[in-house]
C-alpha cells in the first residue's frame, strides 16, 4: 500500500523509491511527513511529527510499515496520525509494526476523505503497536490480524459488503471494541477497558470464539443475527446476548449477570456473583443451562421469563 502524508499542500512529500533505498533489504527509509504511493516494505528513522494533518497517508495496497521503535506524532487539531485511503473496490493491505502513534485523537483510520459510499477493502494487520490518543477505526474492514497492540482509545472493526475476519490476540484496548459482522474470528487473551461488541455490521457474524479476556464491561452482540459463536473463560462485567445457538461457558461474571434474549443457547459452567439483579435472566426461548455458580445476586439466581428454557441441572443458587 502506500502513505501519504497529511500536511499542507506545501509540505507534502512524495516519498520516492530509489534504488539506493530499495537497496537496504529491500526496505525503502522513511523520515518525513509524506506520501508513498507504491507497493513494498518501508522502515521509520526516526521520530516523525505532523501539524496539520497525518503523518502518513496510504493509497496503494501491500505496504508494511515498520516503525522501528519510533513515535509518529500529530500536533495540533484533531485527526489522525495514519490514514488509508478507500478506492472503490480496490483492497488497502497494510501492515503496521513496532513503534507508537501519537496525538491526533485518532491512531489510525480507513476511509481517509473518500465518500462512505465508496467501498474499499481494509486487510489490516498491526503488531506491537501502542496508539496513546484515541483509538483505530477500520470501517469497512475485510480482515484484521491484531497482537500484542496497547490502544488507549476505541477499537472499531466493521465488515460493510463482506463479513470481518481476522484475530485479535494479547492487546490491551482501553476504550469499546466493536467488530461488526466478525465471521469465524478468535478474539483471545485481551485486556478490555470498556463493552466487547460483536455487531452485526451489514451482513452479520457468526461462528466465533471469544475466550480468555478481561473485559471491564459488557460482552454483547448488542442485535440479533450474530448467531454460533463460543464465548468461553472470560473474566466481564455481564453477558448480554440476542443471537441464537451460542455457547457460553465458564465465565466469571461480576456485576452484571447473563442475559439471554436470544434462543437455542446453552450456558454452563459459569459464576456469577454480586448481580444487582437475577444472576441469570432467560427472556429468549429453548436454552439450556447446567453446572454454573450463582451467588449473593440482588433478585436470585436464575429468572427464565421465555418458554421452552431447560434447567440441566448442577446449577447451585
Amino acid at each position: 500500500m502506500a502513505i501519504v502524508g497529511a500536511c499542507n499542500a506545501a509540505l507534502l512529500l512524495a516519498v520516492t523509491l530509489t534504488p539506493t533505498a530499495m537497496a537496504q533489504e529491500g526496505r525503502v527509509p522513511l523520515s518525513r511527513v509524506g506520501v508513498i504511493s507504491a507497493p513494498g516494505h518501508y522502515v521509520v528513522t526516526r521520530d516523525i511529527e505532523a501539524f496539520s494533518g497525518p503523518v502518513f497517508r496510504v493509497a496503494a495496497s501491500d505496504v508494511t510499515i515498520d516503525l522501528n521503535g519510533h513515535t509518529l506524532r500529530r500536533s495540533g487539531v484533531k485527526g489522525n496520525v495514519i490514514e488509508v485511503l478507500s478506492l472503490e473496490l480496490f483492497e488497502r493491505r497494510v501492515t503496521l509494526a513496532n513503534g507508537r502513534l501519537v496525538g491526533g485523537g485518532v491512531g489510525a483510520t480507513f476511509g481517509g476523505a473518500a465518500p462512505r459510499s465508496a467501498i474499499g477493502r481494509a486487510i489490516a494487520r498491526f503488531e506491537n503497536v501502542v496508539v496513546t490518543d484515541g483509538g483505530i477505526a477500520f470501517d469497512p474492514c475485510w480482515e484484521i490480524e491484531m497482537i500484542s497492540c496497547r490502544v488507549e482509545g476505541d477499537l472499531t472493526l466493521v465488515g460493510d459488503t463482506a463479513p470481518l475476519a481476522g484475530r485479535l490476540l494479547d492487546n490491551t484496548i482501553n476504550g469499546n471494541v466493536e467488530l461488526g459482522a466478525l465471521r469465524r474470528g478468535i478474539v483471545r487473551g485481551n485486556a478490555i477497558g470498556g463493552d466487547l461488541r460483536l455487531t452485526e455490521g451489514f451482513v452479520g457474524g457468526q461462528d466465533n470464539l471469544v475466550e480468555g479476556n478481561t473485559v471491564a464491561g459488557l460482552i454483547t452482540d448488542v442485535f440479533s443475527g450474530n448467531d454460533h459463536n463460543e464465548i468461553r473463560n472470560n473474566v466481564a462485567r455481564g453477558i448480554l446476548l440476542y443471537s441464537d445457538g451460542n455457547r457460553v461457558i465458564g465465565n466469571k461474571i461480576r456485576q452484571g449477570g447473563i442475559k439471554i434474549n436470544g434462543s437455542r443457547n446453552v450456558v454452563e459452567s459459569n459464576s456469577v456473583e454480586g448481580s444487582t439483579n437475577y444472576g441469570m435472566l432467560l427472556s429468549g426461548d429453548d436454552n439450556v443451562y447446567r453446572n454454573n455458580i450463582l451467588h449473593n445476586n440482588a433478585s436470585g439466581g436464575v429468572r427464565s421469563d421465555g418458554s421452552g428454557n431447560v434447567d440441566g441441572g448442577g446449577n447451585i443458587q
